[in-house]
């Protein structure tokens, strides 16, 4: 059993990823990738719309990050769930 298990993860994440580098359809990180397209790969879609404390924590997280990239020279924040980060800043032309 754990067998095919493996079998079917592997099937579902080639499916995904496919889709995902197929360049010819997504062409760069900055397209839009809309949660319907999303759902139809296989992807298990929970909507944060639909729960409001979801949606809170959400947003907050993002305008953290939108606000340090605003005021600062920052230009890439990494983090995990171990607490390590890393965080890459410009260097302006004209000190």
């Amino acid at each position: 059993m754990a067998g095919q298990e493996y079998v079917s993860w592997q099937r579902y994440s080639t499916k995904i990823l496919k889709e995902f580098s197929d360049h010819s359809a997504h062409k760069s990180h900055a397209r839009h990738i809309s949660m319907q397209q999303c759902k139809d790969i296989g992807l298990n879609i929970i909507e944060m719309e639909s729960d409001n404390a979801l949606q809170d924590a959400i947003l907050t997280v993002h305008h953290c990050y939108m606000h340090t990239f605003a005021n600062s020279l920052c230009n890439k924040i990494v983090e995990n769930q171990l607490g390590s980060t890393y965080v890459e800043k410009s260097i302006p032309l004209n000190p």
